[in-house]
């Protein structure tokens, strides 16, 4: 048998490296001018590398493989560059209700034409975002329209998986008996009840309109469909009556699992983790709860499983006068669920030859503050003069490493046990190099849909269009591009962020450091020794001294505009807000990331992305209802 790798058939070579990560297929390509050579001529394993570096995974397998990697390279070129001169305007011609979602290149409005007063959605919109890569500039054509027999709550997706369109309404009950809350299930493509539910409309509860006015949030992972019901509004005497209730339901077969209720206003919302793990915020003890949900498929019991908490992650300690007037939260897109035992069977259109790795994806959490002005206000629970948005940004793979560490008992030496917490508790100075706040960002949003992948946008002060990539090879390639310690720094776009080799194009060109995790030897060695490091030993923490806080912060905050900036400390306004929110010192470097600033200036009333594209939105400033949007396809 033969030692020697060169005298095997390139197409074995090259299925051999199709098992590598892309950091061992940068060392073996670096051997020799025939492994390169190998690397070069499959285009299936400069995809794969594409794909790793960019936080992607494969949409489509059937697509050509060449045309997914230019495709996959010109659209990372394109967000590197903030190129937005692929814009088309799309005018509404419904009037929008408060229900909305974005999706697969899907987006999705409530239609309340005939209730202009109250808003109540009989109606659901649809325009496919992905219809203005070409065509007109301008678009006035009708929206393709699914109306349902129910005063509609809200709406949740699951194209990828399942072509699922979930829909939560009130049903008006017989003569007699009390409106019921109903799970409408329906095949996306066909607008008819979905083929692979047994009953597309599930009955999860009766609707309580006593408690005031009802609020629901729903995401659906595999069989897995997860309701949060809240009230607001509510009368005095109803207050100690009205609870928060989480429902868990088997979609597939149209049954609920578990249910389980706490104090009004706890829970605001929820984040998948994992199939079977959740992020939720809980506002009455200023932590975040890791929950555990129980299998979904299992023969049902006599007794409702439980939802077991299995680690608590502490927050700041918010200022005396100061409190959580909502916690919202989203990540993008979901984890992918167990499949259907028939799916194997329904042919599903493609959203997309490629889509952001859910693993690897941020998850925002949008802080809404009050700050009261003295004692009395706050004591009445009234509404303090200054109100603050602030986000907490984190990647979900880092909450995942967290959670898998408290169950395998690694996190023990670090957490803490307090009574009425339901789970070991982590305080926040255990785990905050692995998260970050944002207070920069001038627009405050009514939508959460502001991130997708490691992608997170927002607007300055002056109406440009901000976004900030926390993929953590956009990070060292910036790096590679700028010297010095941590700080704000301006990237120069025109010097190699459009380098096309393999090795300098994502930044792992030049010269190494033995002591660099990346490669990098522009980098100081306490500061790499932190940065994406998904394990759990942190205790090494770097800071940001007063000289980076001050000086570099100030120098570039100029007018002088500067389209990408390498950010790895937090600003000087960013430091005084977040102080003057929280009693902690914010003195320990964040999670840095890379900021692409349009060259141009907007005025929106709000933003949403996805994966491929930015969507700009102008409301009627007396009605609050959407009248039109900008899509930019990059």
């Amino acid at each position: 048998m033969s030692s020697n790798l060169q005298e095997l058939p390139v197409e074995v070579i090259a299925k051999i490296f199709a098992f590598l990560g892309f950091k061992d297929l940068i060392s073996v390509s670096r051997l020799n001018h025939f492994l390169r050579d190998v690397y070069e001529g499959f285009p299936e394993l400069q995809y794969s590398f594409a794909l790793q570096v960019a936080g992607m995974v494969d949409g489509e397998p059937s697509f050509d493989i060449r045309r997914k990697l230019e495709e996959l390279n010109r659209r990372e070129e394109a967000w590197r560059t903030l190129d937005l001169s692929r814009v088309v305007n799309v005018k509404i011609p419904h009037r929008t209700s408060h229900i909305y979602d974005l999706s697969g290149g899907i987006y999705l409005l409530g239609d309340c034409f005939n209730y202009t007063v109250t808003r109540d959605t009989h109606s659901l919109r649809m325009f496919d975002l992905a219809s203005c890569a070409s065509g007109p500039s301008i678009r006035t054509e009708s929206w393709r329209e699914i109306k349902l027999d129910t005063h509609i709550i809200d709406v949740g997706f699951c194209l990828r998986e399942f072509d699922l369109l979930a829909v939560v309404g009130i049903k008006k009950g017989q003569e007699g008996e009390k409106d019921s809350i109903v799970v409408y299930l329906i095949e996306f493509s066909t607008g008819r009840p979905h083929p692979l539910a047994q009953n597309p409309e599930i009955v999860v509860g009766e609707s309580t309109s006593e408690w005031g006015k009802m609020s629901i949030m729903m995401e659906i992972v595999g069989p897995r469909l997860l309701l949060l019901l809240t009230w607001r509004s509510l009368p005095r005497r109803t207050e100690n009556r009205a609870r928060d209730i989480l429902i868990l339901v088997n979609w597939w077969e149209g049954r609920a699992i578990t249910a389980i209720s706490s104090a009004l206003a706890t829970w605001d919302g929820f984040v998948f983790l994992t199939p079977d793990l959740i992020l939720l915020p809980n506002r009455h003890r200023e932590q975040f709860d890791i929950v555990e949900l129980p299998d979904v498929t299992a023969p049902q019991a006599s007794v409702a499983p439980e939802l077991k908490t299995i680690l608590c992650l502490g927050l700041p300690q918010l200022q005396p006068s100061c409190t959580i007037g909502a916690i919202a939260c989203r990540a993008d897109p979901n984890p992918v669920g167990a499949p259907h035992p028939a799916v194997h069977s329904q042919k599903r259109k493609a959203r997309g030859s490629v889509m952001p790795d859910p693993a690897s994806a941020l998850v925002l959490i949008q802080f809404y503050l009050r700050e009261f002005s003295n004692a009395h206000d706050f004591l009445l629970g009234q509404w303090g003069v200054l109100r603050h948005n602030v986000t907490l940004v984190v990647h979900r793979a880092a909450l995942v490493e967290l959670a898998r560490a408290s169950q395998n008992g690694t996190l023990e030496k670090k957490t803490i046990q307090q009574e009425g917490i339901p789970g070991p508790f982590l305080p926040w100075a255990k785990w905050r190099a692995k998260a970050r706040f944002c207070a920069d960002d001038a627009h405050v949003s009514n939508w959460i849909t502001t991130t997708a992948g490691q992608r997170y946008i927002g607007m300055t002060d002056s109406g440009r269009i901000l976004v900030k990539d926390f993929n953590p090879h956009s990070v060292q390639r910036a790096r590679a591009n700028v010297a010095g310690g941590p700080g704000i720094m301006d990237v120069d776009s025109e010097q190699g962020l459009e380098d096309t080799t393999m090795l300098t194009e994502y930044g792992f060109g030049g010269n190494t450091d033995a002591n660099s995790k990346w490669g990098f030897s522009n980098r100081n060695a306490a500061t790499t020794s932190r940065d994406f490091d998904f394990t759990t030993e942190w205790d090494d923490e770097d800071t940001c001294d007063d000289e980076h806080v001050g000086s570099d912060f100030k120098e570039n905050s100029s007018s002088t505009w500067r389209s990408v900036r390498l950010v790895e400390c937090f600003s000087g306004e960013e430091v005084v807000e977040l102080e003057r929110l929280f009693l902690d010192e914010f003195n320990v470097l964040p999670l840095p990331c890379v900021e692409y600033v349009s060259a141009r200036e907007y005025t929106y009333h709000g933003l949403l992305m996805d994966e491929e594209r930015i969507v700009g939105l102008r409301h009627d400033e007396n009605t609050g209802a959407i009248v039109e949007f900008d899509v930019f396809t990059l």
